[in-house]
């Protein structure tokens, strides 16, 4: 949202989180918001297909989950869950693009 930046964005590093797989593209519901919360961390409609097959191909993965929107299903926006989205959208681009630029950075610099 305003004033966020790639800087001001909690990184959790370290600790195990549990990504709860949606079927989409839609937004959740409350009622499907308020059930995931017992059992996992984020909410997405990406990465199930493609978590499992790099489990059956054995490839080694790891998840960059850049939240767009705190839980769409449960907005309390003037204008609903998509003009919310809508209003964060780029915000949420341009930090997504920073993050992913610093670990190419990390990763393409010759270690200590």
């Amino acid at each position: 949202a305003k004033g966020q930046s790639a800087s001001s964005w909690p990184l959790v590093q370290g600790e195990e989180m549990v990504y709860v797989n949606t079927v989409g593209p839609r937004f959740e519901t409350r009622a499907e918001i308020r059930s995931y919360r017992g059992i996992g961390h984020v909410v997405g409609m990406t990465a199930g297909n493609e978590w499992m097959l790099c489990e059956e191909l054995q490839v080694p993965y790891f998840l960059l989950c850049c939240c767009d929107n705190a839980c769409n299903g449960l907005s309390k926006h003037p204008q609903g869950a998509l003009q919310e989205y809508l209003d964060n959208k780029q915000v949420v681009a341009d930090v997504t693009a920073a993050v992913v630029y610093q670990l190419v950075d990390g990763l393409t610099n010759d270690p200590p």
